[in-house]
């Protein structure tokens, strides 16, 4: 029986839908590198090298949360999402 092989990079996913296969929802993070266009030119667009973002895993470092929202319209939330609310949600205390 043939293998079945699968590429996450060769699947188009609009917005933060999830993979048709793993179920994983792209992360704020995977969301500006798309946008900008590849890890590169998010890198270049924040003054960093591409090594540097690429150590951030999914969880870039929150100096550079609000460059990342300017440069690339993913709000602060959908970037790291332990530390900013969405817009219109409310804190419980």
């Amino acid at each position: 029986m043939p293998r079945l092989q699968y590429s996450f990079a060769e699947t188009e996913l609009q917005g933060n839908a999830a993979h048709p296969i793993f179920g994983r929802m792209k992360t704020g993070l995977q969301q500006a590198i798309e946008i900008a266009g590849s890890q590169v030119k998010l890198a270049k667009l924040l003054g960093i090298s591409h090594q540097a973002l690429n150590k951030w895993r999914d969880v870039p470092p929150t100096r550079h949360i609000i460059n990342i929202e300017r440069a690339t319209g993913v709000h602060r939330s959908l970037l790291r999402p332990d530390l900013y609310v969405e817009p219109g949600q409310k804190i419980n205390f």
